[in-house]
């Protein structure tokens, strides 16, 4: 009698452990889990925020739309085509089908008010003592300027100018000496 007894206390141990080993196993699998929910929520929160600001980026308010130039516009309609892209390829993974309509017709709006102003400004023609160029910063951002330069001799002076950076627009000129060409 004791024998059965004795088995019956073994296995009810030995079921034990099983049980406990398997609980412990699927409390392992759902940590794991939830870090990796958590890896891809702040994966999926550090692409939707590098998106907002390329699309804040892109976007002109009214006055910065009426003093922008031919390049500075062109740059931001590029700059919407590849945010279009972008978002078309993160639907369902980062974005769901109804934030990936409201950004693009938020894009289509902007894109639509900028090439109106670009088809106005084909025909506009620029005095020749306006000069316009663009740089690239460190951080991958474009600058544009655009300037009005007097010529004295060989020096230049900067008469007024407005530099464009990520959808801010600067004055600046008036600058004294002047620089020699």
């Amino acid at each position: 009698m004791q024998q059965v007894g004795k088995r019956q206390q073994s296995w009810v141990i030995g079921s034990l452990l099983a049980i406990l080993v398997l609980l412990l196993s699927l409390g392992l699998a759902t940590t794991s889990a939830g870090a990796k929910a958590t890896s891809s929520h702040t994966e999926r929160a550090r692409i939707m925020k590098k998106n907002s600001r390329s699309l804040k980026a892109a976007t002109l308010n009214a006055k910065g739309l009426s003093i922008a130039w031919k390049d500075v516009l062109r740059h931001k309609v590029k700059l919407l085509k590849q945010l279009k892209k972008t978002i078309a390829k993160e639907k369902g993974s980062v974005y769901s089908a109804r934030q990936v309509k409201t950004l693009n017709h938020k894009i289509d709006r902007l894109n639509r008010k900028y090439t109106r102003k670009l088809k106005r400004l084909k025909t506009h023609k620029d005095p020749t003592d306006i000069y316009y160029t663009w740089y690239k910063e460190p951080g991958g951002y474009v600058a544009f300027m655009k300037e009005k330069i007097k010529w004295v001799g060989r020096r230049a002076y900067v008469v007024w100018g407005i530099r464009e950076h990520d959808g801010k627009f600067n004055n600046y000129g008036g600058h004294g000496d002047g620089f020699i060409m």
